[in-house]
């Protein structure tokens, strides 16, 4: 099926308001999510980095004071900017309220995915990869905290990179409104700049609006850079990599591969080997198929994958590529998710009947239902740590336990 086909073909089936479809997909979207971890708002806690960086500076310096202060080495807006604004609530609602905008920003995802803006992409597929994004296995660690948002604000960023340019000035506005906190939240626009120059380079229709995202990924790239160049050098992980062929097959084969929709991967050498070939074919076919957007994608993937297996952060003194067989679900979230895209790429081109593909799809969201529970987010509860805040003298120096064990904050108290 082509563009424009696919265009015609899914307006015809929602002539609805263009932004009925994306509300409600928004709204499903933070639905499932809660279920998977009602604790997240009904027992809402701050997740290391937010509580011990971000809010204890918005708390102690003011709401703006350290907006535009790097932290390990590049800025991080969204986290500033987020705890900044928290900071002027109650302390008790602090966890609440970045929670929620966690959820939020996630959830936009799924509205933007379900806009006429990806109408290019049929509805089956859409559908699938929303379900995926939502369903997605191993997510424990980025669930809706502040800390780990910047991974899915690279993915939106990179959606709005490929997707169909805003004509008005409601989808522009937000358009570099997604680039510049994505931009200044994470390294990731680095990686997305050369995403950019590909549709430079083949989206010949649309080459004006994709030059200025060009120009926006460039400069965002330059502030994050200099960040990185001057403040960076001191906040890596001390430890070896641990770096070996056969690590790397095994950590591309199960962490990245299988379990994108298994529990656990296979460990051996022989497994993982075979699972990298196939995956290696699925994705060159899914390029075949998408064009230039599946190569944003799999560039975005691939680039991300190998910078953070450069320099991971698992432990500060260990080897550091064996702890990723086990450990930093995070660095996996935007390859496995990518990876998924192009497998729909390759799925569509199959020459199987609906029926087929429709039972094959069943499949593959019953893999990922046994999944679908997330633990609940370890550490005291907050209400508790609050009280001793409360129950402290002003100017007292106040430590609160917070997530996960031991990880603390220390406040002064006002």
């Amino acid at each position: 099926m082509t563009s424009e086909t696919a265009s015609k073909h899914n307006h015809e089936i929602h002539p609805a308001p263009g932004w009925l479809v994306p509300v409600a997909g928004i709204l499903v979207a933070l639905i499932v999510m809660f279920l998977r971890r009602p604790d997240i708002l009904l027992d809402a806690k701050l997740w290391a980095e937010d509580g011990r960086v971000w809010y204890a500076e918005a708390h102690s310096q003011g709401p703006l004071a350290a907006l535009l202060r790097p932290e390990t080495g590049y800025f991080q807006t969204i986290s500033r900017l987020v705890f900044g604004l928290s900071s002027i609530l109650p302390l008790e609602y602090v966890p609440l309220f970045a929670n929620s905008v966690g959820l939020l920003i996630r959830a936009a995802l799924v509205g933007f995915l379900l806009s006429r803006r990806f109408d290019w992409i049929p509805w089956p597929a859409r559908l699938a990869l929303v379900l995926y994004y939502l369903l997605m296995p191993r997510i424990g660690e980025v669930h809706a905290n502040i800390t780990n948002t910047h991974w899915y604000l690279a993915l939106y960023a990179l959606m709005v990179a490929i997707a169909s340019p805003a004509y008005g000035r409601a989808g522009k506005i937000h358009d570099y409104a997604v680039f510049a906190i994505a931009g200044l939240s994470g390294p990731f626009i680095l990686l997305l700049t050369p995403c950019l120059a590909v549709r430079v380079l083949w989206d010949a229709e649309h080459r004006t609006h994709a030059l200025r995202l060009l120009f926006c990924g460039i400069v965002f790239s330059v502030i994050q850079s200099a960040a990185i160049v001057t403040q960076g050098a001191d906040t890596r992980s001390l430890g070896p990599l641990g770096a070996t062929a056969e690590l790397l097959v095994k950590i591309l084969g199960s962490r990245v591969i299988a379990e994108s929709i298994l529990p656990r991967g296979p460990r051996d050498l022989a497994s993982n080997s075979i699972i990298v070939l196939l995956a290696t074919t699925i994705i060159l076919l899914g390029i075949r198929a998408g064009g230039w957007r599946a190569l944003c994608i799999a560039l975005l993937g691939a680039l991300q994958m190998a910078a953070a297996m450069a320099s991971p952060i698992i432990s500060h003194n260990e080897p550091q590529w064996p702890l990723l067989m086990i450990a930093g679900d995070r660095y996996f979230v935007i390859p496995r998710l990518t990876f998924i895209a192009l497998v729909l790429f390759a799925f569509s081109q199959l020459r199987a009947r609906g029926r087929v593909k429709a039972v094959l799809a069943v499949i593959a969201i019953l893999t990922l239902l046994p999944s679908f529970r997330l633990k609940p987010v370890q550490g005291p509860s907050f209400a508790k740590e609050v009280n001793l805040y409360r129950e402290a003298n002003q100017g007292d120096v106040v430590a609160l336990r917070i997530a996960p064990p031991p990880w603390t904050m220390t406040l002064v108290r006002r």
